[in-house]
């Protein structure tokens, strides 16, 4: 890994996707996310997260119907796509969506308590080498 450590945030395992780097602006929630109920794919938001496209998603676990799969494949149907997606738990059907979408999907390895990373929205940051790293 190329990035300094004391910029690593969390430590990732790939779970979809083929890309080896990807970058955006991140937004943290503690909260499970319905992509059924609040996904709204053809506007690139979640209720109560705003705007997704291009942003790396970090959320604990997702909860909904097997609907939902078609739902998160909708954000990349619409050009509407977050430019990652990481959860402390990925079940099935976020997995299939994001399969079908082709957005990369990472799951934490490392214990990490997600209301201490609700600070770092808003933030830059990359997903290198299945390490989570803060830009400056």
């Amino acid at each position: 890994m190329s990035e300094p450590m004391d910029k690593v945030v969390a430590r990732l395992r790939r779970v979809s996707g083929s890309e080896d780097k990807v970058c955006g602006e991140l937004l943290v929630t503690d909260e499970p996310i319905s992509f059924l109920g609040d996904a709204v794919p053809e506007e690139g938001i979640i209720r109560g997260l705003g705007s997704i496209a291009g942003k790396i998603i970090v959320y604990p676990a997702a909860i909904g119907s097997t609907v939902s799969s078609y739902r998160i494949y909708g954000f990349s149907y619409y050009g509407k796509a977050p430019a990652a997606l990481i959860a402390r738990k990925v079940d099935p059907v976020t997995l299939i969506g994001c399969v079908l979408g082709g957005i990369p999907l990472y799951e934490i390895r490392e214990p990490i308590e997600l209301p201490d990373l609700r600070g770092l929205s808003g933030r830059g940051a990359c997903v290198v080498d299945d390490f989570l790293v803060l830009l400056d």
